[in-house]
């Protein structure tokens, strides 16, 4: 019978490995589709006004800041670089991170179309572990980022490490409870579990085919907060943004332009803290700041 200490480290060694290969699957993911990520903010649907809204939603909250000239910020997941650069236009020196070279090349060809390839530092880099000194960034911005990591306490902990005292961290998270999925029984949140492991049976069985890019984890509001408090870091404000596209049976009920328009309409009384509807937009968004 092995020693509780060794079974303690086949545990954990067991659950790094698991971590690395959804993470490497991840990354392949983004390295086949650096190209989208940068087109899915120039083009007119749906779901490019929605990333256009979560960019611009987390602009102006940097703007409502009113942070220094020249302060330090850190984006994790910079994808396309669009926020990076977003930010360097307003004066701050950035590092912008991600997890796979075509990404961050992509991002330095935006950055020097703007002429601002002497403000924004990018590199290639990991959220469970980054390659800063601890309190280096008056700010961390991490938006769309928590859906695709396999667990979000440590890379929590890291952007924490990362923050000055009194520094603050904007975070996006997948809504668990967004209303989309509320009012569509193949979404409803509850039966999520189910129909993961029904799915996971079916693609055993061949009946189906695996599917072809890495789930996304999805979190409730309250989760997020407290995943965060227990980082280290003091929730300062939240709201959720992006309504739609609404569906029956996974089947789209609205063209885009009518489900934008849907979407302006909710977003506004969401906005006002509307009871129910201000948190059940497709995102929510945290930002928290460092004690000290």
């Amino acid at each position: 019978m092995m020693s509780s200490n060794r079974t303690q480290a086949i545990d954990t060694l067991t659950s790094a490995t698991s971590a690395r290969s959804a993470q490497d699957d991840v990354n392949d993911y983004f390295r086949h589709s650096a190209g989208y990520w940068k087109e899915i903010y120039e083009r007119s649907g749906f779901e490019a006004a929605l990333y256009r809204l979560r960019r611009n939603s987390a602009l102006a909250l940097i703007d409502r800041l009113k942070l220094p000239p020249q302060s330090p910020i850190l984006e994790v997941g910079c994808g396309a670089g669009l926020t990076a650069v977003g930010l360097a236009e307003r004066g701050y020196r950035v590092d912008a991170i991600d997890s796979v070279a075509p990404m961050i090349e992509t991002a330095r060809k935006i950055a020097q179309g703007a002429g601002l390839q002497d403000r924004v530092r990018l590199s290639v880099g990991d959220v469970h572990g980054l390659a800063f000194r601890t309190a280096s960034f008056a700010a961390v911005l991490a938006m769309g980022v928590a859906p695709w990591l396999e667990a979000l306490e440590g890379p929590l902990r890291e952007m924490a490490r990362v923050l000055r005292p009194g520094g603050l961290l904007l975070l996006s998270t997948d809504n668990r409870w967004c209303l989309n999925h509320i009012l569509d029984p193949r979404c409803f949140p509850a039966l999520r579990p189910m129909r993961r492991k029904l799915r996971e049976m079916l693609e055993g069985a061949r009946v189906c085919r695996p599917l072809t890019r890495p789930r996304l984890r999805m979190y409730s509001i309250k989760e997020v907060d407290r995943l965060v408090t227990a980082a280290g870091l003091n929730k300062v404000e939240g709201k959720t943004v992006g309504f739609g596209p609404f569906s029956f049976l996974n089947l789209r009920l609205l063209p885009d332009s009518a489900s934008l328009n849907v979407h302006r309409r909710l977003q506004s009384l969401a906005d006002r803290r509307l009871p129910f509807l201000r948190s059940t937009g497709i995102e929510y968004m945290i930002l928290a700041r460092k004690p000290g």
